[in-house]
């Protein structure tokens, strides 16, 4: 039989793919398998694995043709060079036979049909490369109808009569792939000069510099690891071309680009890139005179893998190698001059100089075989002349950027060209802005005049201010006027930077008036003050008096800071016309202060807090899809070419300059990001509101928008004058008067009618002109803002409530930005001249708090040297030893012996010893004494004596019981948690003082351990604060519950009086009851409404229980009437503890009135006491009366009846008297008489011992209890003496809380607040550190003045789960924005503890994401309880992926996917779930796209909301959403049917794959994901399994069945989606009906039908 090509099966799908969708999978299968099959037939002939050895020459040379001339089509087809391809036919090649038969496509047919599950499984054994986007946007294509509309990147399609499907463009590429380099079919693939290059020449560079980037080719051979199977294995010293260095700098590019690990891949041969990178840079240092666009754009994308390797020099192997190209030997190439001047200023330079001249000479010594190597030839060593090459280039490349063109192909080379200069000038950005490189690029960069021929170069001076080269330029300006210390890096002082440059003008003098004398003028010049110079003014007026030879005589053999040869090669590129104003230009730019970069506060200051027009309409913050449609819709197309460049956003790096520079990046990126998301925002509104332009000039709007008002009216209030030492008014206020009718709906009138004081609106102005948008659903994000006629952005904050002033008019108070406002003033541009009023999402305005503490900090007002401990402030920045901060290292400063007391943090000796059982010199001391009384618990001490022979030891205590703190909580000690070593070693190391960086995977008990340290802080440290940080409300309230429901202070726990949490998430805080569910226990009343919530705050919790279940109050007192104690009509059991009283209320009101509930109840304490003592009522009520008159009591009464009770028992024992004849009688005995009757009457059931402990308690403990009350009572003084709220929740937060939380946003929302009442703290825990941004980790560092204080910082994350939400692509892929501090910490190399053990998932679940994490194991519990040992009832696996063939992704908006047969298959499985009896808020429905998550709900609530037989699912929301949160089943829905899309990334996986406590269903397309190496180690954990859903008919959730366990013939395997959903209808039938038998009719029915 003839053998088809591909071609002749791309025809025969021509014909089988319009009749039916399913036709048309099997025939891509049937491909795949004659591939496959193809493969196996040449492998069997040589018999051998690698077919690229098999192959015969004629064999291989004719697939190499194949290959080409299909690379050549495809193409030719992209460029619409080739507009009638050969769609519909099919191509035999000239070797490849005769034509099929027609019973050949028959017999295909069948072959293909007659696929099974088991063929897909042998190709995923095999690793078979599948089709990438290319392929599945050509099947898109197929689908269109003949209506038209759009095809899969939302793109519009004109109606055509039919569409034919063209032949799949990478099928060629991927079968080279399976020949070469695919694992599965080679096992050492061999290098090969011509493949090589023919991948790089049709595949990888492209006709544009960076276009490569969006290249399909590129995107196949990254799928198929071209790069790590085939590139890196075949790099050998000697037999390197360029095109494989080349491919090999794009690929990685590609990698970083997309945000992929790069290194980890390259690391397992690390002696391969110091060859491949010295190859590297050999061939880029050989630039022509006159190179080609291909050798531009190789050496373009070389500089922006050195820019890549600069953000990576944690790597070894990269370090090593980039760092030499940017050291010492690039002084080479300064003037010697120069170099002699800095050696002078650091001797220790240029001992290193003569040191690493002998190195590199012995280097080039060994290289060339020589004896000996001169001074001139070490400057042409690569080490050295890489850079100086590479500028040399980019002075042409600058000349040519500015030149006319006059063809096609003068615009192509002005386009690289001008793409060089811009990586060039990003790598100077990059180079200036790390200490590593700055200290020698910056002396060279300055000796050539890189920056000053820059700003005078014509493509600078012609550009607009939005231009990337002029930006790039202005960035590298700006970091090289940052003072730092040239030789210990320490950042200087304004004062110091002031004296440096005086330094440099008095230079400059002394040598005018030693060579220059009177000549020009230079004497007068020399003698005049060094402020004239630095104005600049009196030094250009003299250096353009000199010619030429004086002036190369003064900057070169004088001051010694330019070379001699220098603007030869300048002066072309600059609007100079000769080479005298060059020369005058860099002196005088050299010494003159006016041309020095703002400083860092200056640039705050000017930075508004709101985004205003020109933020909103940035080019630079679209993404590449956005870009295209400016150009489709020919709206700011200019924005086109910046695909092709660099970013000019700062980026976030490993090391920063000063802490000026660490707040500066972060400031302007943070207003980046906020102005994207306003962007969006106005878009919309603007979208609804529809603006036209009337006749008159006005501006109407059309349409309404429920986030918009239109504007009646504006006026301007008071104006404050500048502070001192700033040019913008201290505050601007104005008066705003809104339409409110202009909102159609009353739910919007309503909620512009509620904004509060603190809100944040926006006032749009409009252009006057035609502002009616065109193309509506285009939605290009920079261009639309023109095409509405935008004219002006401002922000505001409401200074009061909205004022509702007549029916359709509101009247609202603002306070505008002061930048704002001056610059409009500049500008003459009226201050009240807006069309409409927008808002936002209160939670989505909570950047300008942000914004404002940088600008603050960079004002001055914080982060100075005192503000950030001095172990921490290296460490921040990046430098120093990452060792030094951390906790051993910061304790070891304090003296030898530290002793811990860590509660009851072990659960018995056996798990204390267990845990130091690898501790050498661990030693368990005897029990401490206890003093007669019952010890509770286990209990251990720590200490640690670092000069005994047994460092650690132990000491073991129980906790005695006792009267005074038995009834305190109400509750005995909580059954802890069983820590593991791990855990230990984490808590250890977080109370002790220093940084401790915590590390813990999915179910690893990051909360508990958090918990525990704060405990422990407490306990060890009780005069210390401690704040907690998190980054979600969610995550916060679930942290302070566990600390607040653990203990109450007598048991090791923290007292709830000490506990305060911050914020408005507060209200969703849900305690609970760990012993006995919140049933029994007095505390866990629940209040239902506002009127119990008050009487629950007069009456106390017990009495209003007691009262709902219709009992008496059981704190009635029998001797103490009420007529005697009117203020103890409302009293509850007043022996318990006061704290246990007053509800769960832990905000700042809340605990005021805990606090002033607790003095009431204790007073009513002490008045009972005064009764018992034989007082009469009016002394007991004047004693009770105040916390002051009780002190008085306490010293008078009560302290001097004790003493003389004791000198009683003191007599007696000293005269030997019998104590039963003459019995002392305790003075507190009836007081405690009424204690035993409450005892015995509220606990008689549940705690029979209290009575019995009451009477084996000592005189001196009962004592003890007394004593205190009137401690308590002094803590409750100062909310007695402060009679305002105000004044007592300050005095709340700064003196009386011990434990301090909130979200990281309320605390940059509330830090000067803190600053200015004067807030500290000693110990910080961040938890979710790795979900925080970087600043938002750094401000909570910063709430206290003088950061001295704090001794611990404690950061809880995993860098391995999904990073910071950054809604602007561009900032997280370019700006490196959704880097966290814990992250970088890392990357740094500071120690970090991982915690080894999961406790969330049974075993099979783990599996999934155990691979992410070295040594992660299972918690006991997780093997051995019954629930998960127990299958899920009606399932048949705990984890399968589900193939859904027929579910196709839609892109309704750009990067927004929907798939609706997956949502429609996830809600019949939820449905199945629900009718075996799952509960549904055990069941939750995850997705990987927004889009789809609106779709799901939709599906959901349309099938399953109304139906009382299913309910809602408990989540349905996106992945990164769920972070942080479980399950006991997961539905996830993958949606994306033609890429593979974000999934790839494996934090985003692994968050997805640990959400799951029982059991994991993954719906996707299995063809499309099985093929991602990315995803192949969660295929591998399925390879097993069936595709189809395998269900367990019949079974319910209480199955006995394990989950390995299957019986024969009880699974059924569900076909696709409908078969699922005609399922779900009959079991919801028979459960209606009530017939369903004990044999399950309906499955036997579903059986016969499906046979």
């Amino acid at each position: 039989m003839a053998r088809l090509d591909e071609d002749d099966v791309a025809s025969m799908k021509v014909v089988e793919l319009r009749k039916e969708l399913k036709r048309r999978g099997k025939e891509v299968k049937g491909c795949v398998r004659g591939l496959r099959r193809q493969v196996e037939v040449l492998r069997r002939r040589t018999g051998t694995r690698n077919k690229a050895d098999s192959m015969d020459e004629r064999e291989y040379e004719r697939l190499k043709a194949v290959l080409q001339k299909r690379l050549k089509e495809a193409i030719a087809e992209e460029k619409g060079e080739d507009d009638k391809s050969q769609e519909g036919q099919h191509v035999v090649d000239e070797r490849s036979g005769p034509e099929p038969t027609k019973e050949e496509p028959e017999k295909r047919k069948r072959d293909a049909e007659a696929i099974s599950d088991a063929d897909k499984r042998q190709r995923i054994e095999s690793n078979q490369p599948k089709h990438d986007k290319g392929y599945s946007e050509a099947q898109s294509t197929m689908d269109v109808d003949n209506s038209g509309g759009q095809d899969a990147r939302g793109q519009q399609v004109a109606p055509s009569r039919s569409v034919q499907p063209t032949r799949p463009r990478r099928d060629a590429l991927e079968e080279v792939a399976l020949l070469h380099w695919d694992p599965s079919t080679v096992s050492e693939p061999k290098w090969n000069a011509e493949l090589v290059e023919a991948i790089y020449e049709n595949e990888i560079c492209g006709n544009s510099v960076a276009g490569e980037r969006f290249r399909k080719g590129m995107r196949t051979l990254e799928m198929t690891r071209y790069l790590e199977h085939y590139l890196w294995k075949t790099l050998e010293v000697g037999k390197t071309s360029e095109a494989h260095v080349a491919s090999i700098l794009h690929l990685v590019n590609q990698k970083f680009y997309e945000g992929l690990e790069v290194w980890p891949s390259l690391r397992d041969r690390p002696e391969l890139f110091s060859v491949f990178f010295q190859k590297a840079v050999t061939i880029m240092q050989s630039a022509p005179e006159a190179p080609s666009a291909r050798q531009i754009q190789e050496r373009c994308s070389f500089l922006l893998f050195l820019s890549n390797a600069l953000a990576s020099l944690e790597e070894p192997m990269v370090r090593k190698e980039v760092l030499r190209l940017f050291g010492l030997p690039l002084w080479h190439h300064i003037p010697a001059g120069r170099r002699e001047l800095e050696f002078a200023s650091h001797p220790t330079l240029a001992k290193a100089w003569v040191s690493i001249e002998k190195r590199e000479a012995k280097r080039a010594r060994n290289r060339t075989g020589g004896t000996g190597i001169s001074s001139r030839k070490l400057e042409q060593e690569p080490v050295a002349a890489t850079l100086p090459s590479l500028l040399d280039l980019y002075w042409r490349m600058l000349l040519m950027a500015s030149s006319p063109v006059h063809n096609k192909m003068g615009s192509d080379l002005k386009s690289i060209a001008d793409a060089y200069c811009q990586y060039f000038m990003s790598l100077m950005v990059d180079m200036l802005s790390q200490l590593p490189t700055r200290r020698t690029v910056l002396v060279w960069s300055d000796s050539n005049a890189v920056l000053v021929g820059s700003r005078h170069s014509k493509l600078y001076l012609e550009s607009s201010r939005d231009n990337g080269f002029r930006r790039l330029v202005d960035r590298a300006t700006m970091y090289a006027g940052f003072g730092i210390d040239a030789g210990n890096g320490e950042p200087l002082k304004p004062d110091d930077m002031q004296a440096a440059e005086d330094n440099k003008a008095f230079r400059l003098q002394q040598l005018l008036f030693h060579y220059w004398k009177d000549q020009h003028g230079a004497k007068d010049l020399a003698l005049a003050p060094v402020s004239k110079i630095q104005r600049g003014e009196a030094l250009r007026n003299f250096t353009m008096g000199l010619g030429v030879p004086e002036l190369g005589e003064l900057a070169c053999a004088q001051l010694r800071i330019l070379g001699p040869d220098f603007a030869r090669a300048i002066l072309p590129a600059t609007h100079f016309t000769n080479e005298r104003d060059l020369l005058a230009t860099v002196v005088v730019e050299k010494f003159s202060t006016e041309f020095a970069p703002l400083p860092a506060s200056a640039i705050a200051e000017k930075m508004s807090l709101y985004p205003d027009e020109f933020d909103v309409g940035d080019p630079r913050l679209t993404d590449t899809i956005d870009r295209r449609l400016l150009d489709a819709h020919k709206i700011a197309s200019a924005a086109d070419s910046q695909v092709l460049l660099p970013s000019a956003f700062p980026k976030l790096s490993l090391q920063y300059l000063t802490m000026e520079d660490y707040l500066l990046r972060h400031l302007e990126l943070y207003r980046l990001e906020a102005a994207a998301a306003v962007r969006d925002d106005l878009m919309e509104c603007l979208l609804r509101m529809q603006p036209k332009a009337r006749d008159d000039g006005q501006v109407q709007l059309l349409g309404w928008a429920r986030m918009g008002l239109q504007l009646q009216g504006m006026q301007m209030g008071a104006v404050d004058p500048p502070k001192v030492g700033s040019s913008v008014p201290a505050g601007v206020f104005a008066s705003v008067q809104l339409e409110l009718a202009s909102a159609r709906s009353q739910q919007a009138k309503y909620e512009w009618s509620k904004l509060r004081r603190g809100d944040i609106v926006y006032l749009v102005e409009l252009h006057s002109k035609d502002v009616s948008p065109e193309n509506e659903g285009s939605w290009p994000k920079s261009g639309v803002m023109r095409k509405f006629g935008l004219r002006r952005l401002r922000g505001a904050r409401l200074l009061n409530d909205v004022e509702v002033s007549g029916v359709n008019t509101l009247k609202i108070e603002v306070s505008l930005d002061p930048s704002q406002y001056s610059r409009d003033l500049s500008q003459d541009l009226d201050p009240t001249s807006f069309h409409v009023v927008m808002r936002r999402k209160g939670k989505e305005n909570n950047y300008p708090a942000v914004l404002s503490c940088l600008q603050q900090m960079l004002a001055g007002e914080g982060v100075g040297e005192r503000d950030v401990p001095f172990w921490l402030r290296d460490v921040l920045l990046g430098y120093g030893n990452p060792h030094g901060a951390s906790s051993p290292m910061v304790s070891a400063r304090s003296p030898d012996v530290v002793s811990l007391d860590f509660g009851d943090t072990f659960r018995d000796e056996e798990h204390l010893k267990e845990s130091f059982a690898d501790v050498h010199g661990f030693d368990v001391g005897r029990p401490l004494p206890t003093t007669g009384n019952r010890a509770t618990g286990f209990f251990c001490r720590l200490s640690y004596k670092g000069n005994e022979a047994s460092p650690y030891r132990a000491e073991v205590y129980g906790n005695n019981e006792t009267i005074a703190n038995f009834g305190r909580g109400g509750k005995e000690k909580i059954e802890g948690v069983r820590f593991t070593k791990a855990q230990l070693m984490a808590i250890t190391c977080g109370v002790r003082p220093g940084l401790t960086l915590i590390q813990g995977p999915p179910g690893t008990g990051k909360t508990d351990v958090a918990v525990q340290i704060a405990r422990l802080l407490h306990r060890n440290f009780p005069k210390e604060r401690t704040l907690i940080i998190t980054h979600s409300n969610h995550a916060l309230n679930d942290i302070f519950a566990k600390i607040a429901g653990k203990g109450d202070g007598s048991d090791g726990g923290i007292a709830q009086r000490y506990l305060l949490r911050l914020g408005k998430g507060e209200a969703d805080l849900k305690m609970r009851d760990d012993d006995d569910e919140g049933e029994d226990d007095p505390r866990m009343l629940s209040v239902q409404t506002f009127d119990e919530l008050d009487d629950a705050r007069s009456l106390g919790h017990l009495e209003l229980k007691a009262a709902k279940q219709g009992g008496a109050n059981p704190a009635t007192l029998d001797n103490a009437p009420d007529a005697d104690l009117p203020h103890l009509q409302s009293s509850t059991n007043l022996f318990l503890d006061p704290d246990s009283g007053f509800g769960y209320d832990f905000t700042r009101q809340g605990r005021i009135d805990h606090m002033l509930h607790r003095r009431q109840r204790l007073l009513q304490q002490v008045a009972i006491l005064a009764t018992s003592m034989g007082f009469s009522q009016d002394v007991a009520s004047t004693a009770s009366y105040s916390c002051e008159n009780a002190r008085h009591f306490w010293t008078v009464e009560v302290l001097p009846a004790w003493e003389m009770h004791l000198k009683g028992q003191d007599k007696r024992n000293c005269t030997g008297q019998d104590p039963t004849k003459e019995p002392i009688i305790f003075p507190f005995r009836d007081f405690f008489a009424k204690i035993a009757d409450s005892l015995q009457e509220e606990y008689s059931h549940s705690r029979a011992e209290g009575l019995r402990l009451l009477l084996e308690s000592s005189e001196k403990q009962l004592f003890e209890y007394i004593h205190s009350i009137f401690e308590d009572l002094e803590e409750c003084r100062p909310f007695e003496l402060l009679t305002h709220a105000s004044e007592r929740g300050n005095f709340l937060l700064t003196n009386h809380a011990k434990l301090v939380a909130m979200t990281c946003t309320h605390a940059a929302m509330r830090r000067s607040d803190f600053l200015r009442l004067g807030f500290f703290f000693d110990s910080i825990i961040v938890e979710e550190s790795a979900q925080i941004t970087e600043v938002e980790s750094f401000i909570p560092l910063t709430l206290q003045k003088g950061g001295t204080r704090l001794k611990r910082a404690v950061l809880i994350g995993d860098h391995k789960q999904l990073p910071p939400v950054i809604r602007c692509a561009v900032l997280r892929r370019e700006s490196r924005m959704d880097q966290s501090l814990f992250a970088r910490l890392v990357r740094l190399g500071v120690p970090s503890i991982l915690l080894d053990k999961q406790g969330r998932s049974r075993p099979q679940i783990a599996d999934l994401y155990r691979w992410h994490y070295s040594g992660l194991r299972d918690l006991p519990h997780v093997m051995d309880e019954l629930q998960y040992k127990r299958a899920t009832g009606g399932f048949a696996h705990a984890f399968q992926i589900v193939d859904v063939p027929d579910g196709h992704e839609h892109s309704p908006a750009p990067h927004a996917f929907q798939n609706l047969g997956e949502a429609e298959y996830l809600a019949s499985v939820f449905q199945y779930a629900r009718l075996c009896g799952h509960r549904r808020n055990c069941i939750s429905v995850l997705t990987t796209y927004a889009s789809q998550k609106q779709l799901l709900r939709d599906v959901f609530a349309r099938r399953c909301g109304r139906n009382p037989l299913f309910g809602m699912p408990a989540d349905i929301c996106t992945v990164d959403e769920f972070q942080g949160q479980q399950n006991d089943i997961i539905l996830l829905s993958l949606v994306r049917t033609a890429s593979i899309g974000h999934i790839r990334d494996a934090r985003r996986l692994v968050v997805a794959l640990s959400r799951a406590r029982l059991s994991m269903y993954i719906f996707c397309n299995f063809e499309l994901f099985s093929g991602c190496q990315e995803l192949s180690p969660l295929f591998q954990q399925s390879k097993h399994l069936p595709l189809q859903l395998d269900l367990v008919p019949g079974e319910r959730v209480d199955t006995e069945r394990r989950v390995d366990e299957l019986k024969a013939g009880s699974q059924f395997l569900v076909e696709n989606a409908a078969a699922m959903h005609s399922l779900v209808d009959r079991m919801a039938a028979e459960h209606w009906r009530g017939t369903q038998s004990e044999e399950d009719p309906w499955v036997n029915k579903s059986l016969a039908a499906t046979e």
